[in-house]
C-alpha cells in the first residue's frame, strides 16, 4: 500500500520537477537578455534574498549588468549583507560555468 502512494507521488511530483528544470535551463540561456522585471523576480526567487529584489530593480538591473555582479558591488554599492551577496554571485557562477 505505502509502494502505491509513493509512486502516485512521484508521478505527481515528476512533471513539476521536470518543469523546474527547464525553467533553471532556460535561465541559463536567456539570462543575458533578461528585462529589470525578471532580474527582479529572479532574485527574488532566490533562498534569502527577496528583501533584496526591489533594490535590484530601482539599480535597473538587467540580466547583462546581473552577469557583471560582483560581491563587492552588492556589499558596497547596494548595501547589501555578506551571504546573500555571496548567495547571488554563486548563482551567477553557475550561470556563466553553464552558459561556458
Amino acid at each position: 500500500m505505502f509502494d502505491r502512494y509513493t509512486d502516485v507521488l512521484r508521478d505527481s511530483i515528476s512533471p513539476i520537477f521536470s518543469r523546474y528544470k527547464r525553467c533553471i535551463s532556460l535561465s541559463v540561456h536567456i539570462c543575458h537578455i533578461f528585462q529589470v522585471q525578471e532580474v527582479y523576480e529572479f532574485i527574488r526567487n532566490l533562498a534569502g534574498c527577496s528583501v533584496y529584489a526591489d533594490e535590484f530593480r530601482s539599480q535597473e538591473i538587467d540580466g547583462q549588468a546581473l552577469l557583471l555582479l560582483k560581491e563587492d558591488h552588492l556589499m558596497s554599492t547596494m548595501n547589501m549583507k555578506l551571504g546573500p551577496a555571496l548567495k547571488i554571485c554563486a548563482r551567477i557562477n553557475a550561470i556563466k560555468e553553464e552558459t561556458g
